[in-house]
């Protein structure tokens, strides 16, 4: 049994590349030290984000699972956490700052170019049953700047406002986010996800006039006037 222990408690941290299933959405490398105690380089649905390093956190065992403290840095951002997981969920917490740049990366499809950086502060994701959020929370901000995006074939340049999102769990129990500016909590964007694996984005006739192109019509200022959607990684279903 001593024999056992010494070999788990020493496993290199290089087993974990070898378990995780390669049709997951994320992917370790280049791993070194032990499973409890280690470092590797990180990419998610192919794209790089940096060399992440854990520690096994003793105290998770007092509540009946297994956690670790995590820090994920790279040149775009820097981001630390809590990951713990049992029998009935798998909890995330992290925080940190995460430069346009990065995010530019997920916009270039949509011909969106964003300036300034985001700061996370205490986002929360919970996962029970299933791929997607059974819990979410936590609050963003991104210090405006100077956006770049495409519209009728056009390209445009405005500098936006800084800008708070804070995510929530809505009422059909799904993540969902807005974002606002200034003190008044009247949204610009809101995003959410649905229960078949849609991300939704949609903009209110208010984010158009900051934007330099006003909505046509009549309506309330707050009204979401574009919606787009796109389909996450499939769920599977029985």
């Amino acid at each position: 049994m001593a024999l056992l222990i010494f070999f788990v408690l020493r496993a290199p941290a290089r087993l974990l590349d070898r378990l995780i299933d390669d049709d997951a959405p994320v992917h370790l490398s280049g791993s070194a030290g032990t499973i409890w105690n280690g470092k590797a380089n990180v990419t998610a649905d192919g794209l790089d984000l940096g060399r992440v390093s854990w520690t096994f956190d003793a105290a998770s065992l007092m509540d009946g699972a297994i956690g670790l403290r995590w820090s994920l840095t790279a040149a775009t951002h820097s981001l630390a956490g809590t990951a713990q997981a049992s029998l009935a969920e798998t909890h995330f917490v992290l925080a940190g700052h995460i430069d346009a740049t990065l995010v530019n990366r997920l916009l270039s499809d949509y011909h969106i170019h964003l300036g300034g950086t985001f700061e996370l502060d205490d986002v929360t994701l919970a996962f029970a049953d299933g791929p997607h959020p059974s819990g979410a929370n936590g609050s963003a901000t991104w210090t405006g700047g100077p956006t770049r995006y495409r519209l009728g074939g056009e390209t445009a340049e405005v500098t936006l406002p800084p800008m708070h999102a804070v995510l929530f769990l809505h009422e059909d129990g799904f993540p969902q986010a807005e974002a606002f500016t200034g003190s008044v909590r009247a949204p610009l964007i809101r995003t959410r996800l649905d229960a078949d694996g849609w991300f939704h984005i949609a903009i209110s006739r208010r984010f158009t006039m900051l934007a330099g192109r006003p909505w046509p019509g009549t309506g309330g200022t707050d009204e979401m006037v574009v919606e787009v959607a796109e389909r996450l990684r499939p769920t599977s279903r029985n």
